[in-house]
């Protein structure tokens, strides 16, 4: 939303912008806001969507993946001078492809927005960035009715002694073997909770890995609960047919109990009506 916005403030000053993302679905966010706003159209760049490249609108929305692969690797596309650019999830671009891509824009103001404004290694982002905004709290954000009000539950902990040891040795966060470990005692718990708290709600369940939501999963439907495992590898129809079913855009049978489990796929989930989540991860 306040990407976005900035976006729309520039549009209204005659400034052009570029809006960069890393997942199909904040792009797909991104074009459903656009839509509202600009009746005139945008561009969108991504080889999964089929919107129409027009490099001559003022906004851009583009993968920042496709655009590596056209500008920097096969240098197939040349892209226009633009005012702003925008880099959602601004903490995955510190690799030597996607700096690259961000050197292409040598005149442009840039905007990186992210929950986690560090590198994997705990150290700041270096690519250009001169300042950090801290954007509105949670509670703020609740307070003016932006965000649904949260209930937290918190039903049992696990044992990260051992995982702890290991991260304070290398001054690392945890691995996720590390985590895979701490938290099989702990998984159990998540189906029978989510029946007793939350049976009536969809429900999007963020694991701490691939293998944790797998499990998980599977121990829904083992309990009668219609669930799916969904992360970054799955082909874009399946991802389409989960999350179609799911928020019930598509004429397919809906889940009987719309229980969907995503990991490691939605980097930041967006819903507009009332809904509860499990969120399994537990960081140093």
């Amino acid at each position: 939303m306040m990407a976005m916005e900035l976006i729309f403030r520039a549009y209204k000053r005659g400034e052009s912008s570029f809006f960069l993302a890393p997942r199909h679905e904040l792009l797909r966010q991104a074009a459903k806001k656009l839509d509202t706003w600009l009746p005139l159209g945008y561009g969108m760049i991504t080889a999964n969507e089929r919107g129409v490249m027009d490099l001559y609108q003022p906004i851009q929305v583009a993968s920042v993946d496709t655009l590596v692969s056209r500008v920097i690797k096969r240098q197939k596309l040349v892209l226009p001078p633009v005012h702003n650019v925008i880099l959602d999830e601004a903490h995955l671009y510190m690799t030597q492809y996607r700096t690259a891509l961000i050197d292409m824009f040598p005149t442009s103001r840039i905007y990186g927005f992210t929950a986690t404004p560090a590198k994997g290694n705990g150290r700041p982002l270096d690519i250009g960035f001169q300042s950090l905004i801290e954007a509105a709290t949670v509670r703020e954000l609740t307070e003016a009715g932006y965000l649904v009000p949260v209930h937290y539950k918190a039903p049992s902990l696990p044992d990260l002694k051992k995982a702890r040891e290991l991260a304070g040795k290398s001054k690392r966060d945890y691995t996720d073997k590390e985590m895979d470990e701490a938290m099989l005692p702990l998984i159990g718990d998540i189906p029978e909770n989510w029946l007793r708290y939350a049976a009536d709600r969809r429900t999007v369940v963020f694991a701490h890995s691939v293998g944790n939501s797998v499990w998980l999963a599977q121990r829904f439907r083992e309990l009668g609960v219609a669930a799916e495992h969904c992360d970054g590898t799955a082909e874009s129809g399946y991802r389409d047919d989960v999350f179609g079913r799911f928020f019930g855009m598509m004429d397919l049978p809906p889940f009987d109990l719309k229980a969907c489990n995503v990991c490691g796929f939605v980097s930041r989930f967006h819903q507009d009506d009332d809904s509860y989540a499990f969120f399994l991860p537990f960081f140093r």
